[in-house]
Formats: structure tokens, C-alpha cells, sequence
């Protein structure tokens, strides 16, 4: 018996010791790509990074906001054409500077759900189904802190 209790107290006094909490700052921009003529050329980064990869004529974006999300905590946003886009941060790694995170998005019957590695800061764009004359495209920005 005493063996076993001397291999469980070697575990405790070798067991890493938790740090804080690791938290991701996940910027969330929801951007419409129409055909729709437009004056105004994209109104941000995203846009117009976006207009460099897609050929829509109008890109505008709908709604920005950022959450702080913990590792495996989900936030949900519903969009205006009624689909849902979930994420999660799944894992940090700060040694290569990425973020993974788990990124569902459901319209209707078409449903995506896959995980992405992002470096730190960098964006990852998903589709996002239709909207009007053309498409919601949500441009994500995880931060680690």
C-alpha cells in the first residue's frame, strides 16, 4: 500500500501547475458581397481584402463586434440572412503564434463545421450562405492574450 501512495504523491509533486486561463479576443466582422453598384469603395481592412479574392462590386460590412472567449467556450452570432455562425478556440499555440479554433456556420439545410489554424492575428474568411443579390462573408480575428 505504501507503494502506491508514494507513486501517487510523486504524481501530485510532479504535476505541471496551472497557469491562468489562456483567452482568445475573437474579432467578428460580418461583410456583404453584392453586384449591387456602389460609390464607396470597401469601408475596412477586411473588405478589401476580401474584394481582392472575391468579384462582387459592393462589399460593406453589416456588423463588427469582439468577443473574449476561453478554450472550448462557444459564442454564437445569428446573421441577417437568419444563419448562425458558432466558434470556439480549441488550442493556442504561443511558440508558433497560432490560434485553433472550431467554426460551425448553419443555413438552412447546408451546415459547415471544421476547425482552422489562424496565425495570431491573422484572418480566416467563411462563407456564410446567401444574402439578397449576393453573399455574407464573416471575416474572424483571434487574438491570444
Amino acid at each position: 500500500m505504501s507503494l502506491v501512495l508514494a507513486a501517487w504523491a510523486s504524481a501530485l509533486l510532479t504535476a505541471p501547475v496551472a497557469g491562468p486561463a489562456v483567452q482568445v479576443d475573437v474579432g467578428i466582422q460580418i461583410i456583404e458581397a453584392t453586384n449591387e453598384a456602389s460609390a464607396s469603395p470597401p469601408d475596412s481592412r477586411a473588405a478589401r481584402d476580401l474584394s481582392a479574392t472575391l468579384n462582387y462590386k459592393s462589399y460593406r460590412t453589416q456588423g463588427q463586434e469582439q468577443r473574449t472567449l476561453g478554450i472550448e467556450e462557444w459564442t454564437t452570432v445569428t446573421l441577417s440572412n437568419g444563419s448562425t455562425l458558432s466558434i470556439a478556440p480549441k488550442a493556442v499555440d504561443k511558440g508558433a503564434h497560432n490560434v485553433r479554433l472550431h467554426v460551425a456556420v448553419h443555413e438552412g439545410k447546408h451546415h459547415l463545421d471544421t476547425e482552422y489554424t489562424v496565425r495570431d492575428g491573422g484572418t480566416v474568411f467563411i462563407s456564410a450562405g446567401a444574402s439578397g443579390s449576393g453573399v455574407l462573408v464573416v471575416a474572424i480575428v483571434p487574438r491570444a492574450r
